[in-house]
């Protein structure tokens, strides 16, 4: 079974019942408040009790890539959920659109403008010029 099957077979949401989201949320947050999930690689999770017990769970099934991130040098990590987009300045001029825009520390643009918009990549098309943008 490839890693993409497996990818396909997680049951990615389940409910949490109200008393163990009251033990746990802290742990799943950073200190700016932002909730945050576990990169695997070697070393420990900040995550403790419940928080840590589920991620160590989810992540076992996932035994190939666990072991190529450590493999490749992977050190556990937490990485933000949901970011924050400051100063979101954009200008449009006939067909084209400028945004600027901050981030924090591990955040990736590409990530925003991906939620921003439905982009066609000029790259995969046989006719660049059908490119399309949507808002």
């Amino acid at each position: 079974m490839g890693i993409g099957t497996s990818y396909c077979q997680v049951k990615w949401a389940y409910p949490i019942d109200r008393a163990e989201l009251q033990n746990t949320t802290a742990a799943y947050l950073n200190p700016n408040g932002l909730p945050t999930g576990l990169l695997w690689g070697k070393g420990s999770s900040a995550a403790r009790g419940a928080a840590a017990e589920r991620e160590r769970a989810w992540y076992e099934q996932f035994p190939r890539v666990r072991s190529m991130l450590e493999k490749a040098g992977a050190r556990a990590t937490r990485r933000v959920l949901r970011l924050r987009v400051a100063k979101l300045v954009w200008q449009q001029q006939n067909k084209d659109l400028r945004l600027c825009f901050a981030l924090g520390p591990g955040a990736y643009a590409t990530v925003v403008l991906r939620e921003l918009f439905s982009l066609t990549d000029r790259a995969r098309q046989s006719d660049p010029d059908e490119t399309q943008l949507r808002l």
